[in-house]
């Protein structure tokens, strides 16, 4: 497979999609000039020569944009799709189950809606699965929440956590090279390095003088009582560990540790 000569990247100053900018503009193997995106070039006889990444937060919308997105790249032959979704307890159960947490099963569903359309339109994909994101330690108010729920809710149990870095450098393997690593219309799940809350609040304290960032415990174990989205993320997080494959993801891939990706921010 030869390097697409476009790629568009959904979401490009958002976290994931800012990393998967980031790793293809600083890969070592290879270089890729920036181009500044006009949505109105993105005409038939370019979808070809363009690889997509897409990843969403969730929201009431997210099922139709995402189908939406995928049906415009499969009909128009984009040269490779690679979609960024969550892991839901590792290959078996994420390939089969949708979940019972609505934040979850829409990712599911759009899983199956690529499969289909690839199957039908010939195109191929690849599907990285991230864990828990090791930047909600620095994500503002939304961070404490989480950061709080994973010290109080989980009671701080360990969890596989996956560095921003990393979804970026894994997204750019499948744009670029998937047969590499053997992802090539394959879904992987994507994580960094396994560690307590306690682990990671010492990494924080070392690096930067600071623990990891929380709020008062009572206001995020009401706000996951009250909301129903939140209540049921939780409970399926804490119900059963991510299933990522770390030792087959370090036999690929050297993962940058979450004391690496601090010594970033």
């Amino acid at each position: 497979m030869s390097i697409p000569q476009n790629f568009l990247i959904a979401g490009a100053t958002g976290r994931q999609g800012g990393a998967v900018v980031s790793a293809l503009l600083t890969h070592s193997d290879f270089k890729i000039e920036p181009k500044r995106a006009i949505f109105e070039q993105l005409r038939s006889h370019i979808l070809p020569q363009t690889a997509v990444f897409l990843a969403q937060a969730h929201g009431p919308t997210e099922l139709s944009d995402a189908k939406g997105f995928i049906d415009a790249a499969a009909t128009h032959g984009a040269a490779y799709f690679v979609y960024s979704p969550v892991d839901r307890d590792g290959r078996k159960l994420s390939d089969a189950d949708p979940s019972y947490c609505k934040t979850f099963s829409d990712k599911f569903y759009i899983e199956q809606h690529l499969k289909n359309a690839a199957t039908q339109k010939g195109i191929d994909y690849t599907i990285i699965r991230p864990t828990w994101f090791a930047d909600n330690a620095h994500w503002g108010f939304p961070g404490k929440l989480c950061m709080t729920g994973w010290k109080v809710w989980m009671k701080g149990e360990m969890i596989q956590v996956v560095t921003t870095t990393d979804i970026g450098r894994w997204a750019v393997e499948s744009l670029v090279r998937p047969d590499n690593t053997g992802i090539r219309n394959e879904a992987l799940s994507v994580a960094s390095e396994e560690l307590s809350f306690q682990e990671i609040d010492l990494i924080l304290k070392r690096r930067t003088g600071k623990g990891a960032p929380v709020t008062f415990e009572w206001f995020p174990v009401l706000m996951i009582w009250l909301v129903k989205d939140l209540n049921t993320m939780f409970r399926f997080i804490g119900g059963g560990p991510y299933g990522a494959d770390l030792t087959w993801l370090k036999e690929r891939l050297q993962p940058a540790t979450v004391a690496q990706w601090v010594d970033t921010i």
